[in-house]
């Protein structure tokens, strides 16, 4: 990434270099006027004609207006100039968001271990929880058995009961015929 936007800006000005037209800042090449007499000409480097006197006044000048040029070099200079602006915003804007990405990841990673210790703490107190239900469910079934036990024995007590006063009830009837037995029958003179 770091590679692209080094290149980019590059790649961006030696695209514009070969879009550019340079103009021909010298005179146009002179063309023999006179095709019988040849003249013998000096060229300087930039591929203009060296003239003499009279020629040199008519030519020191640009023959034509230059144009201003969208591929000078002040421009490229500005293109390159805000190139490097953009990296540089974009470098930083890159570095902010790195810093706020790492903040949202310790913030996630402090969430995750508070959930963590959330679910353990869930998990333990569900655990307590079932053991509770259970303990409960034992109680519940061994007060079951003893009210049980508690109705079978108040039953055993009540069917003694029952038994002894029926007994009770028995004797005294029959204690109460074995004395009105002799009262019953009229005594005549010593003679029943």
């Amino acid at each position: 990434m770091r590679t692209l936007r080094v290149v980019l800006p590059f790649l961006a000005c030696a695209a514009s270099c070969s879009a550019l037209q340079y103009p021909n800042d010298g005179p146009p090449l002179a063309t023999p006027t006179d095709a019988s007499a040849p003249e013998s000409r000096l060229y300087a480097r930039d591929g203009s004609v060296v003239a003499d006197g009279e020629r040199a006044a008519s030519n020191s000048g640009p023959q034509r207006e230059l144009a201003p040029s969208e591929g000078g070099r002040m421009y490229i200079l500005e293109l390159y100039q805000k190139a490097i602006d953009e990296r540089d915003a974009l470098a930083l804007e890159s570095r902010t968001l790195q810093g706020d990405v790492e903040a949202l990841k310790q913030a996630l990673a402090a969430r995750d271990a508070t959930v963590a210790e959330q679910l353990a703490k869930l998990e333990q107190l569900s655990g307590e929880n079932r053991r509770l239900v259970e303990e409960n469910v034992e109680l519940a079934a061994r007060l079951t058995t003893a009210q049980i036990r508690r109705l079978q024995v108040e039953k055993i007590l009540l069917e003694a009961r029952v038994a002894e006063l029926a007994a009770a009830a028995a004797a005294a009837a029959a204690a109460q015929n074995a004395n009105a037995t002799p009262d019953a029958a009229p005594t005549t003179n010593g003679k029943p």
